[in-house]
């Protein structure tokens, strides 16, 4: 009897514990640490293909991603906020989607040694984004720019862990949130759990090998002196290029309403309600094909604030 590759990954997984690719939760594994109370999002994110992947580097766990092997990409990745500057780093690929006897930790995708026709049937590569690099970045779900330690940005720049994202949005208002609104909702937290993820959409691209996700998501617990905080954000990736910050509450709702199903993405402890109101923001004259560099914000409060901010921005790019 023939088994599928997905097959094999799993029983691989369950005989060999200390495999880095898991059968079916994070739980009591090295990545654990990455959620908030080590409570992962409910099932109802859980693809058919699914595979955890405990994502290691240099010897070293650096943050979670539950990867969905048939679409070809990530779900979510988790990890814990820690910003910081450092450099981009070559394009890695992850050994174990391959064969489970295989290393642990990533590989080099343009030096490595594994079967080129294996590593595609197991997951994306550089050259499934080429044709559509004119709309689609390779967008990171967890950025290299919320790390500070260069082994940990390095691990940032696996395929497991990049979706097609649209450029105008990637590049404009995703990224100012990722950047700037980021920094000012931490203020004050000693330690920020994140996730981010991507819901899968009806279009792919490369000949229908790697699906577009239809929204890009996040959500973040804050642990602080005076208890907890949370929020969160939504786009639809698209040239729209606008982002929803709002409540983690708002975004789960959003989240169940589009996959059909009840989601829960945070421990019950983290507030469901927002400690501000929820907002559009908006980069302006931004995007691949302009120009002139990103000068400016539009902030619709909603639903009874209007408020237009002018930020002094520099030039944005999809290297986080």
């Amino acid at each position: 009897m023939l088994l599928s590759p997905w097959f094999l990954v799993t029983l691989g997984c369950f005989t060999a514990g200390h495999a880095e690719v898991f059968l079916d939760t994070f739980t009591n594994t090295g990545c654990a640490k990455f959620f908030f109370k080590g409570t992962e999002p409910s099932s109802s994110l859980v693809p058919k293909s699914a595979a955890w992947i405990c994502q290691r580097y240099g010897n070293q766990y650096h943050f979670a991603t539950l990867y969905d092997r048939k679409n070809r990409i990530p779900v979510y990745s988790a990890y814990i906020y820690q910003p910081g500057p450092g450099s981009r780093a070559d394009w890695l690929i992850e050994p174990q989607l391959v064969d489970i006897s295989y290393n642990k930790s990533m590989d080099i995708e343009f030096s490595t040694k594994i079967d080129r026709n294996k590593l595609e049937e197991s997951q994306a590569v550089s050259s499934d984004y080429k044709q559509s690099s004119q709309t689609y970045d390779r967008g990171h779900l967890n950025p290299s720019l919320h790390h500070s330690i260069q082994n940990s940005k390095t691990a940032t720049f696996t395929l497991t862990n990049i979706v097609p994202q649209h450029n105008k949005l990637n590049q404009g208002s995703w990224n100012l949130y990722e950047d700037k609104m980021m920094k000012n909702k931490t203020a004050g937290c000693d330690q920020t759990f994140v996730l981010v993820g991507a819901v899968s959409g009806g279009q792919f691209i490369s000949n229908g090998r790697v699906n577009v996700p239809s929204h890009i998501w996040t959500a973040a617990c804050c642990l602080q002196s005076g208890g907890l905080k949370a929020w969160a954000a939504i786009a639809e990736n698209s040239e729209k290029n606008e982002v929803m910050v709002t409540s983690v509450g708002e975004v789960e709702e959003q989240i169940s309403k589009l996959i059909n199903r009840n989601e829960q993405l945070l421990h019950e402890d983290c507030p469901r309600v927002s400690d501000s109101p929820p907002f559009i923001l908006k980069e302006k004259d931004g995007g691949p094909n302009n120009k002139t560099p990103p000068t400016r914000v539009v902030i619709n409060f909603i639903p009874l604030f209007v408020f237009t901010a002018v930020l002094s921005l520099q030039s944005l790019d999809d290297t986080t």
